[in-house]
């Protein structure tokens, strides 16, 4: 039976890629992907701030690497501190 008090929400807002929905980006096997990987999800949490001010009390940005068939390639994720 399906039972809502074992749910429990996620801590993250997945916000995919180190760009902005169909922007060029780094791609998975390109020569020093992972550098300019790293540079473009810095860009793209800077712009971020920018545009909407600090994250919110107890969230912080998160970097994530994601194996894949092809290479590990990073995302991005707004975190939310678990409350204890």
């Amino acid at each position: 039976m399906f039972n809502l008090n074992d749910l429990s929400m996620l801590n993250y807002i997945e916000l995919c890629q180190t760009t902005p929905s169909d922007e060029p980006c780094a791609q998975v096997g390109d020569t020093n992907y992972l550098k300019r990987a790293r540079m473009e999800v810095a860009a793209y949490m800077k712009q971020l701030t920018r545009n909407f001010g600090i994250q919110p009390t107890g969230c912080f940005f998160k970097v994530v690497p994601c194996p894949h068939d092809f290479g590990t390639y990073l995302d991005l994720r707004l975190t939310k501190i678990k409350s204890m």
